[in-house]
């Protein structure tokens, strides 16, 4: 840009849109959800890439505040950060999102629009107040079919048979949706998509797992879109010669601590492997994820029989390689 700010160029096709599947006003107090209702002009939201809940904002809000006049034409932007109606017993907890106010329409729309900003001091998400609901549903596991096309597709016909054959599936879209869109319910189980995802699972080995998404209803409001997928993910998809698919939910549920998507683990997420990201990279992320427990059990797994050739030194590390230097990457914009 001519001011100097630096910023990462959208890949083609744009960034890839995070799958949250959560209220923005998660764990919010009373009082941020009447002020902030209630605040009169162009708002939005606001969410830092690894969000995470902090009393004092001060520091995030202020490089917000540097950013995002250098983006876009937003003198006197405002942002605020949220207050946390109870501490909950999560990593990186919420609430995450930031209220954007006095800003114009124009500067917002080309916010939300590109929606994924990275930049050297700080890389950040803004989305519509009217925030849209998340196109995810589920995943599922246990399917023995190959990481191709045609088994995908072979599983979303899989899916839209089992949910045409439940009348209860149809009807609580229609009941949810607005009067006059009477398709809303078989447009909904008709647009089911089926993604494949290889992940490693315990061991090092590697599993296949498939996202399924849709797209709902403008008029299903999210309560209702969660109640509909809740009720998805507590059913069985049961195939001839391919297994019984089941969803992945409580600890097997995937979430991803960087977007906060529910489609792919933290080391998998597609940002930071963007060419010309200036956030946290994968490999940073992913090592902040671990836990001492699951060191431990990687470690017992390793151990040798006996005190010879163990293959590592004696203090449990071995050799890294050498960091990439992030500023010599192409992909950037000033």
């Amino acid at each position: 840009m001519t001011n100097g700010q630096q910023y990462t160029a959208p890949p083609p096709g744009g960034f890839p849109r995070p799958e949250c599947v959560e209220s923005p006003w998660r764990n919010t107090t009373d009082r941020n959800r009447a002020d902030w209702g209630a605040q009169a002009g162009p708002k939005g939201w606001v969410r830092v890439y690894r969000a995470k809940y902090t009393a004092n904002a001060r520091d995030v809000v202020s490089k917000l505040l540097f950013v995002i006049p250098r983006l876009v034409e937003a003198p006197g932007v405002v942002i605020s950060p949220p207050t946390s109606r109870e501490d909950l017993d999560e990593r990186l907890a919420a609430p995450w999102n930031f209220l954007i106010s006095s800003i114009s329409e124009e500067a917002l729309t080309r916010l939300t629009d590109q929606c994924t900003w990275s930049t050297p001091t700080i890389s950040f998400m803004v989305f519509p107040f009217d925030m849209p609901l998340p196109r995810y549903v589920m995943t599922l596991q246990n399917f023995s079919l190959a990481d191709d096309i045609e088994s995908n597709k072979y599983i979303a016909r899989i899916i839209k048979a089992k949910l045409k054959s439940i009348k209860e599936a149809s009807d609580f879209i229609t009941k949810h949706s607005a009067a006059d869109d009477t398709k809303a319910a078989e447009n909904t189980i008709e647009s089911i998509d089926v993604k494949s995802l290889e992940i490693t699972i315990t061991g090092g080995q590697t599993d296949l797992i498939w996202n399924i998404y849709c797209t709902p209803p403008k008029s299903l409001d999210f309560f209702h879109f969660l109640e509909w997928c809740t009720a998805a993910r507590g059913l069985v998809f049961e195939t001839d010669r391919f297994g019984t698919g089941v969803a992945r939910m409580g600890k097997e549920q995937l979430f991803c601590v960087g977007c906060k998507s529910y489609d792919h683990p933290t080391g998998l997420c597609p940002l930071p492997r963007i060419v010309g990201w200036f956030g946290p990279s994968v490999q940073s992320v992913s090592s902040e994820d671990k836990t001492l427990q699951q060191a431990d059990e990687r470690n017992e797994r390793k151990a040798p029989k006996s005190g010879r050739g163990a293959g590592k030194s004696q203090n449990g590390y071995r050799g890294g390689g050498k960091g990439g230097n992030r500023n010599t990457r192409g992909g950037r914009r000033h």
